[in-house]
């Protein structure tokens, strides 16, 4: 993992609502996290010390993906740190700034699908993030079939299509 401090992460992040200044290295956001306790390498507390210090590899990772965002690390927050948040501004900033880390590109191709659509399809989502190739090793052929023949694999659009891109487009 390549470190390179900048403090304009962490500044970029304030001006989100995200204060990682305020952080004390507690670990109480990471003594009651559940992804935590099943992911050891999401550590909320570890996080928040690079944000402050501004490490930009935690743009370029998916470690800010990883985050359920159930809030339990903000409601017990003894600073006010709000970890959930400082997650989800992490998330915002790597989209902004284009980073090219799996959660990234999952969140654009999502929003993109819905914007053309007006509904998400699974299958263009899987054929846009790992391929036809790629998608069709993630589900076995006899699931898919079923799935497929009980109508819950779509590719058509909404009757409402038109109506959600005008929101997408309104908000953007």
């Amino acid at each position: 993992m390549r470190i390179n401090f900048n403090s304009e992460i962490a500044e970029e992040l304030k001006k989100l609502g995200a204060d990682v200044y305020k952080c004390y290295q507690c670990g109480t956001c990471t003594g009651d996290c559940p992804v935590a306790q099943v992911n050891p390498i999401f550590n909320p507390r570890k996080i928040m010390l690079l944000a402050s210090f501004g490490v930009d590899s935690i743009l370029e990772s998916n470690i800010a993906w990883l985050c359920s965002t159930c809030y339990k690390c903000t409601s017990l927050c003894p600073r006010d740190v709000k970890p959930s948040e400082v997650l989800g501004a992490i998330r915002n900033l790597s989209i902004a700034r284009n980073e090219n880390n799996t959660g990234t590109r999952f969140a654009k191709n999502f929003a993109e699908i819905i914007k053309n659509y007006g509904i998400l399809s699974e299958v263009k989502l899987a054929i846009k993030l790992k391929g036809i190739v790629g998608s069709a090793r993630m589900l076995p052929s006899e699931v898919a079939w079923k799935m497929l023949r009980k109508g819950k694999v779509s590719t058509a659009k909404s009757p409402a299509a038109g109506e959600v891109k005008k929101i997408f487009e309104m908000v953007e």
